[in-house]
């Protein structure tokens, strides 16, 4: 067996059994999702229908039960009561949810409250906001700035990770690249993601890190 065939082993026994298995799962389901849902559209006008530009929740707007915005451009500076799922090319969530939230796009910014937990998968990821469970994403670039907020676990994937917030419970980062800069709570783990090259995880520590629990480097 070559190197490239034992990398790729490598790589998918972490996926059957570690956390990257949340994050494929996190992805096939956003992609059923959104092809059911234009399934039931397509079915119901006998036509395809073009997503719109600006699907929007404005600033004093309070929405009892769950919501569903699709668009190119979109965003809820509201209030959502139950779930929110939120899908187009830029997703901005400014306002509450009061359930968990459900977002897929090319570029994703949180810096409202999410009650429950946050699942997205993104190109880009800015977080400055708050999540009350856990935060689970596979993302290009994802940046959780010092002013964010994660009370339960946090699980990411990507090429770049830059966590400069507070995560009150444990954390997994499988990237190409990672930067702490936070207060971690518990435990942090951080996995290298096998390449052609076979390089390992280039982890950055910052002065003013804070890691209660244990950190973990493999």
């Amino acid at each position: 067996m070559n190197r490239r065939n034992l990398s790729i082993r490598k790589w998918n026994q972490k996926i059957v059994n570690g956390v990257p298995l949340r994050l494929a799962a996190l992805v096939v389901m956003m992609m059923v999702f959104l092809a059911g849902n234009l399934s039931v559209s397509q079915a119901a006008t006998g036509r395809t229908t073009a997503l719109p530009a600006e699907s929007r929740i404005g600033s004093g707007t309070v929405l009892e039960g769950d919501k569903v915005l699709a668009g190119t451009q979109i965003s809820n500076e509201g209030e959502v009561k139950g779930d929110l799922v939120m899908a187009g090319q830029n997703a901005d969530m400014q306002g509450t949810v009061g359930g968990d939230l459900l977002a897929v796009g090319s570029d994703l910014s949180v810096s409202g409250k999410v009650a429950g937990s946050l699942r997205s998968a993104s190109g880009n990821l800015l977080m400055s906001g708050a999540v009350g469970r856990n935060l689970t994403s596979l993302s290009g670039t994802a940046t959780l700035t010092e002013n964010s907020m994660v009370s339960g676990n946090l699980y990411l994937a990507g090429e770049t990770a830059v966590l400069q917030g507070t995560v009150m419970g444990k954390v997994w980062v499988g990237a190409s690249t990672v930067t702490l800069s936070g207060t971690f709570n518990g435990d942090v783990t951080v996995e290298s993601i096998q390449n052609a090259r076979d390089t390992k995880t280039k982890l950055i520590i910052l002065p003013g890190t804070v890691i209660k629990g244990t950190l973990q480097y493999k």
